[in-house]
């Protein structure tokens, strides 16, 4: 296996307050519809409330998808993928733990073939982001080094 090194822009906002919060941190990446990916537990907390009641006061529209289960099957993370493609959310916001975060990226980092299938992207700009991120990880061949005597 080449070696590689995988960067995935994340933003983790904790602390009191933090929920009141996110329709500001929307507001910095120019986004005015999110999706935001949760469990049913969390879904129907005070808290899960309070990010809702700042995201409409900031004016930001969203829709949530509150399936997510432990160790989240491929079916769940379509499912997420095809509400994102439907209400045209340019964001997602995990809130949760650990399964909530893995639908999030599953659905943020789907193959091609679902890239392609789930969102309004053209085939060839998804094929030119992979090209762009398989350059980023390719290994570049090392030059030939002429031999002693031939310059």
């Amino acid at each position: 296996m080449k070696d590689f090194t995988f960067i995935m822009p994340t933003r983790v906002v904790f602390g009191v307050g933090a929920s009141t919060r996110m329709g500001g941190l929307c507001r910095e990446f120019e986004v005015d519809r999110v999706m935001v990916i949760t469990d049913k537990i969390i879904g129907a907390s005070e808290g899960f409330g309070q990010i809702k009641a700042g995201l409409e006061r900031d004016g930001i529209a969203y829709e949530v998808f509150d399936d997510v289960v432990p160790e989240p099957p491929a079916e769940r993370v379509d499912q997420a993928a095809a509400q994102i493609k439907a209400s045209g959310c340019g964001l997602v916001i995990a809130v949760g733990g650990g399964s909530a975060i893995d639908t999030a990226k599953a659905v943020l980092n789907a193959p091609r073939e679902m890239l392609i299938e789930k969102t309004d992207l053209e085939e060839e700009t998804v094929d030119e982001v992979i090209r762009i991120l398989k350059s980023e990880f390719e290994e570049e061949e090392p030059e030939e080094e002429p031999e002693q005597g031939q310059e």
